[in-house]
């Protein structure tokens, strides 16, 4: 099975998610690049604006197409209770279609049931094989992180 991760991650600790999954599922990753500067706290107020406005944003290509992956992780922050624009952006111009996908959050507190919907629905015609949330209590104790993507590889291996 050719296994994919694809994220979007300002802070990095999307990305630290992305690539310990990679890990455990032996996949390849592509990050999803906004064109927006994102970075310093005018960044962080207008990435705020622009996920509470539901915004779609110029994203630079990816390395990889998805058409080539049985099974697709795609990982998000949640900025305003939803998606981010470069995810939303992606998810709605990728064309992914017929395919396993599995879905990951970062939040720092909740948010991630919204987040997953958004993409429910930027996905139809795929099957969800995985939702998994991480808080940043989670990021801290990296050890049950690791736990937690092992079990998801049981629990998505064993269907």
């Amino acid at each position: 099975m050719k296994i994919a991760v694809i994220y979007y991650s300002r802070t990095g600790k999307t990305k630290k998610i992305a690539e310990e999954l990679a890990l455990v599922f032996r996949a390849e990753t592509a990050r999803v690049v906004d064109k927006k500067d994102r970075k310093g706290i005018i960044g962080y107020f207008k990435a705020a604006k622009d996920a509470f406005l539901k915004k779609e944003v110029e994203i630079e290509s990816l390395s990889l197409n998805p058409r080539d992956y049985d099974l697709i992780f795609i990982g998000t922050p949640v900025w305003a209770n939803g998606v981010t624009p470069a995810i939303r952006t992606y998810l709605k111009h990728a064309k992914i279609k017929n395919k396993k996908i599995g879905l990951f959050c970062t939040t720092h507190i909740s948010g991630t049931d919204t987040s997953f919907k958004e993409m429910i629905s930027l996905l139809e015609g795929n099957q969800i094989v995985a939702k998994i949330g991480f808080t940043a209590f989670d990021l801290r104790n990296f050890n049950s992180v690791k736990e937690r993507l092992k079990e998801l590889k049981e629990q998505i291996i064993k269907e």
